[in-house]
């Protein structure tokens, strides 16, 4: 039965939350909103936790709100006890309409919103939201061709989608206007600062609406008192590919070094991304028979959607070339790159697939017609490690946000799958 509903802007993000309870021995599924939800469904049956991607994160104000509205209305209608906005742990997507729409179709006055990652050196204070120290907007999340995130100021985020009011709660001091109706955001710096938020909202029976990122979502079983199951152990396959859809640049540097230790980069062509159907054609076909033949020989395999320049300078210039637009690059690439992961698993690989971006694993969902993954296990901070099926096959993938993990990630990755052979 499903005890807590939770509902995140995009895919990864869904899984970043999700792996954090599978971690405590909570069961949860991963789903992409497909119409209807149907709550006591077969695969809904041993689950205590339904993670939902509501896919809202590129949508406008207007549209995010009224499709978490239309879900959230779903969940009190099948009298959910507990309900959880996921929200980016960068603060980018639709947050101020996202978090007002959960307090509309749930008719409620208050929501407590924890935005902070401490984990993952994400936290905010004073009201202000930082990444390294940085405040977000100065940070390389201010700067993204897509998304970039405005303001530092958590109010500030909240209130320039939504006309409802803030009242912020101070490290170690809790808001004389605990009462007040709005949306409540919480200062955090630390894991034991969000224990301490989780117990304050205990006390006060203010647990059925709540918002935050994965970081605040390891207090839910605890909080919550959801069941626990046994979790099993997990036995890695062998080989990594990479299949890179993100622009962040903490990614590049994780390419970067990761080629500099030996692995092999393929860097595919603007043609090879932006061609709707390149890989139905003689060349794209030949060409996945021989990416599938060259990964049979490597541990570990990138295949890069960035140009070798930074700025993607050559990928730009071929689009105004075709008039394509920046936003229409974003899908054709997620959409090619959905093609290459197809076609190479048609073909028989059965290693590891890291795969970043929600954009591009969530075209690869669409592809093969799959609309949900079981998680597993956090492999390495910020990497998800899920079981997908497919054609009666059973596959290892791992999800990571653009802009989670550290430089060698690529190696941490291998030297666990290769401890566990050992």
């Amino acid at each position: 039965m499903i005890q807590l509903f939770i509902i995140a802007d995009d895919f990864t993000g869904a899984l970043d939350t999700a792996v954090k309870l599978t971690a405590k021995g909570i069961l949860s599924r991963v789903l992409v909103v497909n119409g209807p939800l149907d709550f006591e469904s077969q695969q809904m049956k041993d689950a205590s936790v339904l993670v939902v991607d509501a896919e809202t994160r590129h949508l406008t104000a207007k549209d995010a709100y009224d499709v978490v509205y239309r879900i959230v209305k779903e969940a009190v209608r099948a009298k959910i006890p507990y309900i959880y906005k996921k929200t980016d742990s960068a603060l980018r997507g639709n947050i101020g309409s996202e978090l007002a729409a959960v307090l509309d179709a749930a008719n409620e006055k208050k929501l407590a919103f924890i935005p902070a990652f401490p984990k993952m050196n994400r936290v905010t204070k004073n009201g202000i939201h930082y990444i390294d120290e940085v405040p977000v907007h100065q940070s390389v999340f201010g700067i993204d061709p897509f998304e970039p995130v405005k303001y530092s100021l958590v109010k500030d985020i909240i209130q320039s989608q939504s006309k409802v009011a803030v009242v912020n709660h101070y490290l170690q001091q809790f808001n004389q206007d605990a009462d007040a109706q709005g949306i409540h955001i919480y200062d955090a710096t630390t894991q034991e600062d969000m224990k301490k938020i989780a117990n304050y909202l205990e006390e006060r029976n203010e647990t059925y609406l709540l918002a935050g990122c994965a970081g605040f979502a390891e207090e839910l079983p605890s909080l919550l008192k959801l069941e626990r199951k046994t979790s099993e152990l997990v036995a890695y396959n062998k080989n990594l590919l990479m299949l890179c859809g993100s622009v962040n640049p903490i990614t590049i540097k994780q390419l970067d070094q990761g080629e500099a230790q030996g692995y092999k980069r393929i860097r595919l062509t603007p043609e090879e991304k932006l061609e709707t159907n390149y890989w139905d054609t003689k060349s794209g076909q030949h060409l996945l028979d021989v990416l599938t033949e060259e990964l049979k020989e490597e541990e570990c395999c990138i295949i890069d959607s960035n140009d070798k320049q930074a700025s993607g300078i050559e990928t730009i210039a071929y689009g105004k070339t075709h008039n394509i637009s920046l936003d229409e690059i974003r899908v054709l690439v997620s959409q090619s790159m959905a093609k290459i992961l197809k076609g190479i698993l048609e073909r028989g690989y059965k290693g590891m697939i890291l795969v970043t971006g929600g954009d591009t694993l969530l075209a690869f969902m669409k592809e093969i017609n799959v609309h949900h993954l079981k998680p597993l296990e956090e492999i390495q901070p910020g990497c998800v490690l899920t079981e997908l099926h497919y054609k009666n096959e059973s596959y290892q993938i791992i999800t990571k946000s653009g802009g989670f993990g550290q430089p060698q990630l690529l190696k941490d990755l291998l030297n666990k799958i290769n401890d566990f052979e050992n």
